[in-house]
């Protein structure tokens, strides 16, 4: 379990007994990306359990995970044979996840080791989080766009396909859903919606209002969804510390694209 101190210290209590984060990776021909992303969250300075949900994958990205990663009762592979789609594909691996927290992370995101750590570091002191994300970054180092974004509105998504913005820069009715543009926050700020890429989120919450529909297939189309309907079990959290980023590269799609 993971709660604030009564002192103060917001470094967390971790029950030892039990995989303290149950990571969800949703596979569907990720290539070599798939065992970057493994192994980085293998090498997490906090217990963790990874679950790979594979959606069929023809690219033999299992058998250079299997060999990568040798024997390590942390990681369990799921062979669904076909595409079921993001939703269905993560809900298998759910069932079967013991951790107090769970993590939704792309097949080419790469965590650092103290990055969870630092996330639940967060949970501890803003204890309101239902959801918290952080900085992804895109190789060459850029903040990548719908990291940190608003919920699209018909309005706002106006204003970003026409590009009214340029009528009246920096007024608030010309913002668009889209936030990477603007200053990075200094500290973890609340946020309208975060990135499908990396969702870590309280366990209890998500047994109670995160129900996945099975003609899901994206993680955007997740990630908005359950930021606009989920906000009765905690508030989104962004957290933009350089330390809890992750790097993102850029894989096969899990299904159709949004």
């Amino acid at each position: 379990m993971v709660e604030r101190r009564k002192d103060g210290d917001n470094r967390p209590f971790i029950n030892r007994h039990r995989p303290v984060v149950s990571v969800i990776i949703v596979n569907f021909n990720a290539g070599p990306l798939l065992s970057k992303a493994v192994e980085s969250v293998l090498s997490s300075s906090i217990t963790v359990e990874v679950f790979v949900s594979d959606n069929g994958s023809t690219d033999g990205s299992l058998l250079s995970l299997r060999a990568f990663v040798g024997v390590d009762t942390r990681l369990q592979i799921i062979e669904n044979r076909r595409n079921l789609g993001f939703a269905r594909a993560s809900n298998i691996a759910l069932k079967q996840a013991q951790g107090e927290y769970i993590l939704l992370l792309n097949p080419d995101a790469v965590i650092k080791p103290d990055t969870l750590a630092r996330m639940l570091e967060v949970f501890a002191a803003y204890p309101e989080t239902g959801m918290a994300g952080c900085l992804l970054r895109n190789p060459d180092g850029t903040e990548q766009i719908g990291c940190r974004r608003n919920i699209p509105t018909p309005w706002r998504s106006l204003v970003r396909v026409l590009r009214l913005g340029k009528l009246s820069p920096g007024h608030p009715r010309f913002r668009n859903f889209i936030l990477s543009k603007e200053p990075l926050p200094k500290k973890p700020i609340f946020i309208e919606a975060i990135s499908g890429a990396f969702m870590l989120v309280r366990r209890r919450p998500w047994n109670r209002w995160v129900q996945w529909t099975k003609d899901i297939f994206s993680t955007v189309r997740i990630s908005i969804g359950v930021c606009a309907f989920g906000g009765q079990a905690g508030r989104f959290c962004l957290c933009p510390m350089s330390k809890s980023r992750i790097t993102r590269e850029h894989a096969a799609r899990t299904g159709p694209s949004v």
